[in-house]
């Protein structure tokens, strides 16, 4: 199995996952979302993750081509630049940033985006 599939084998159905728990269960995202904005010291471990991750997902897979796996590139730098992003910028101004997710839409648009994402990478992976 390829890196490029065995990355969208496991990014899919993360999506998709995601997606449906944002979509499902905005309302509890955004109480998460609104205690980072109090406290954002709990991201720690999961900022960590992401640049574990991403740093993992750039290294296997850094292909800048017009593809639907083009997907799996932008969640690799997204995942590293959010981490870098939360270890450098200073703490007020985190907060700042996590109080601009007080909107349930927030949740309900990206979760749909990233479900739509996500089953269309599993469809390409398993199905296609």
């Amino acid at each position: 199995m390829s890196d490029q599939m065995l990355l969208g084998a496991v990014i899919g159905p993360m999506y998709l996952v995601l997606g449906l728990s944002l979509l499902l269960y905005s309302g509890v995202w955004q109480k998460i979302a609104g205690e980072w904005g109090k406290n954002h010291i709990p991201m720690m471990t999961l900022m960590c993750f992401n640049l574990i991750f991403g740093l993992f997902v750039i290294n296997l897979h850094n292909i800048w081509e017009w593809s639907p796996y083009v997907i799996i590139t932008v969640t690799g730098w997204g995942a590293f630049l959010k981490a870098v992003v939360y270890f450098l910028v200073p703490g007020d101004s985190l907060k700042a940033m996590l109080k601009l997710l007080n909107c349930k839409c927030y949740f309900q648009v990206s979760g749909a985006i990233i479900g739509l994402l996500g089953a269309w990478l599993s469809y390409l992976i398993y199905l296609a």
